[in-house]
C-alpha cells in the first residue's frame, strides 16, 4: 500500500471524526424509532449501492421506498444544516413512475394530514372510494 492511499485514508477518518464530535451528520441516519437497526445499519452512506432482495410479495418496494426515499428526503428537509444533498436513484421494475409517485403522496397525505388512503382511492379507481376535491387541493 503506498504511503499516499494511507495519508488519504488517515485525514478521511480523521474529518469523519471531526463532523461527528462537531454534531454534524457523516451519513443519512435511519429514524430514531429504529434504535437497533442503526446500531448495525447506521444510515445511508455517500456512494453505497443498495440492493433490496427477497421473495416475492414480501414487501420490498415499500421497505425500499420508505428507507431509501422517503426517510432520506424528511431528513434533509428537516436538518438543512447538515448540507447535504441527496441524490437518488431508485429502479423498480413492476411499478411505473406515476405509480411510484401517487404511493409517495399517500404517504404524505398520511404523515402530514392523517388522511388514510391508497393508491386505488387516490387515482379513483374504485367506485365507492375515490379522491376528494379537498384533499387534491391538500
Amino acid at each position: 500500500m503506498s504511503a499516499k492511499i494511507f495519508d488519504s485514508s488517515v485525514a478521511l477518518l480523521q474529518r469523519n471524526m471531526d463532523v461527528r464530535l462537531s454534531g454534524s451528520y457523516n451519513c443519512i441516519p435511519f429514524p430514531e424509532s429504529l434504535s437497533r437497526l442503526r446500531t448495525m445499519i447506521p444510515g445511508l452512506q455517500k456512494s453505497n449501492y443498495v440492493i433490496v432482495t427477497a421473495n416475492s410479495g414480501v414487501a420490498k418496494s415499500k421497505f425500499a421506498k420508505y428507507f431509501y426515499v422517503l426517510c432520506p428526503h424528511d431528513f434533509i428537509l428537516q436538518h438543512p444544516e447538515a448540507g447535504m444533498k441527496l441524490d437518488t436513484m431508485y429502479f423498480c421494475l413492476e411499478e411505473p413512475k406515476v405509480r411510484f409517485v401517487n404511493t409517495l403522496i399517500c404517504n404524505r397525505l398520511y404523515t402530514r394530514f392523517g388522511i388514510r388512503m391508497d393508491v386505488k382511492q387516490l387515482e379513483s379507481i374504485n367506485h365507492e372510494r375515490y379522491l376528494d376535491a379537498e384533499t387534491l387541493k391538500r
